[in-house]
């Protein structure tokens, strides 16, 4: 999937859009990557 950042549908969007990205890094701020954890067997 692809986010084009307009608000289309995600599958079939076709307009781009530019986006901006902030990241904070202090107290006030505090921020968390959360990722799923799968157990594969047999690996």
């Amino acid at each position: 999937m692809r986010n084009l950042g307009t608000g289309e549908p995600l599958a079939t969007g076709t307009r781009m859009a530019s986006a901006d990205q902030v990241i904070y890094h202090d107290a006030a701020h505090p921020t968390a990557l959360v990722l799923p954890v799968t157990y594969m067997e047999g690996v």
